[in-house]
Order: C-alpha cells, then structure tokens, then sequence
C-alpha cells in the first residue's frame, strides 16, 4: 500500500510538471518587448553595412610575377573618413608586409599624396620616395607599376592608373617612362 502511494504520488507530481512546462506564458500587454543588445543574439547591428572588397598585388621575390591577395573593409569603417577608397587601398598597399617569398615592392618611405578620380582613371600623386628609393632592373620596376595599376584597377569604376610623383609625370625612372596611362597589366601574371 505505502509503495502504490509512493508510485502515486511520483506519478501525479511528474504530470503537473510536465503541463506546467508546456504552458504558454503570457506576457503583460504593457510590457514592453525586450531589445536585444549586441552579442546576444551574436548578431551586430553594423552587420548590415556593406562590405567593400579590394585586391592587393605583392611581388615575388626572385621572379617577375606578381600575386593578389584579397580583402574586405565595412563601407562605415573610421580608417575610410575623409579620403577615397583609392587612397585607402594605395595606404594599404604601401603598408602590406611581405608575405613568405612575396614582397611589397614598394620602395621604403613612399608615401600617397593623392589618389584622384578623373572619370574612371585614377589618379595617384606619390611622394618623392617613391623615385629616389626605387631600386631593381627594368623589370622590376615594370613590376611595380604592375603592382600598383592591378590594385587600383581591380576597384570598381576603375579602367586606368595615371602615376605622378609630386605633382610630376615622371618620363624616366631609372630607365622606365611612368608617364603614360595604364590600365590593368597582365605580363606579370603567372599563368598569363
């Protein structure tokens, strides 16, 4: 008798647990709904921002052929304020560290003037640097411009590069007219 009242009992309390749980709560009609803060529902309010996608070309170190590599940057990012999208991806460009055998070619202390946009050529102004560090073979410094006209090229609304140093078309670079524009070159591609 004690047994079937024990078997009672633990019968009857797992039948109210059981339709206790499966009620519906509800909620106050002035309460007012919760707001989700960011990282609760893992999702982040800047998540519908669009992305911004670019190319960064590096070159190998002992052969003349140049490699992409690609990024992204949300379009409301601080480090796009006040200047275009050209002269960020040439700031980038000039940072990039160089990645096993790929190097930035770009020679040391160059610095980004300007990058312009004359309808879908891109202007880019760079500092004096750029001609009294420049060093390499013919080749090399073709690479370089390469490296430079693929970045900007890529970018949407780009068909051109014009390169200035200072404000001066250079027509001689140690032995290489700059002066003329490019637009997307592909004698630097492996698999040209």
């Amino acid at each position: 008798m004690k047994n079937r009242i024990i078997i009672l009992l633990v019968v009857l309390f797992m039948v109210i647990g059981i339709s206790a749980c499966s009620k519906k709560v509800n909620a106050d009609e002035n309460q007012q709904p919760e707001v989700p803060v960011v990282g609760e529902t893992g999702e982040d309010p800047s998540d519908d921002v669009d992305e911004l996608y670019y190319v960064l070309y590096l070159k190998h170190n002992s052969n003349p052929f140049i490699f992409a590599d690609s990024f992204s940057i949300k379009e409301n990012d601080r480090r796009l304020e006040n200047k275009t999208f050209e002269f960020f991806v040439m700031e980038e460009l000039i940072a990039q560290a160089d990645i096993d055998d790929l190097i930035n070619p770009i020679p040391s202390g160059t610095r980004v003037l300007s990058a312009e946009k004359v309808g879908r050529t891109v202007i880019v102004d760079l500092s004096k640097e750029f001609k009294d560090n420049m060093e390499g073979t013919k080749t090399d410094i073709e690479a370089t411009i390469a490296v430079i006209v693929n970045s900007l090229t890529t970018l949407p609304g780009n068909d051109s590069v014009e390169i200035l140093v200072e404000g001066e078309k250079i027509t001689n670079l140690k032995g290489v007219n700059i002066s003329k524009t490019y637009e997307f070159i592909s004698d630097f591609h492996l698999d040209k």
